[in-house]
């Protein structure tokens, strides 16, 4: 629903803001992967913007996220290499 999806935009909103810091942080071999995510987000940040922008949908319309091909896919382990 697109109200769910608000709230995702919102937290990855927050969630990519403390990438930007972590980068600065984070061990360096890490990098690809903090990077990787950040476009997964901006992907994900666009495509929901542009179904807003176009459809203005109501708050129990549907939105489901689909991967662009060739995108960036959701980095495995990036839990892991915050939490290290």
């Amino acid at each position: 629903m697109y109200y769910q999806a608000l709230r995702i935009y919102k937290a990855n909103e927050e969630v990519y803001r403390l990438l930007k810091e972590f980068m600065y942080e984070s061990d360096i071999k890490y990098e690809k992967e903090l990077i990787n995510y950040m476009f997964h987000i901006e992907d994900w940040s666009e495509q929901f913007n542009n179904t807003v922008i176009k459809q203005k949908p109501e708050h129990e319309d549907i939105f489901v996220f689909e991967r662009l091909l060739n995108s960036i896919e959701y980095p495995k382990g990036i839990c892991e290499i915050i939490e290290s």
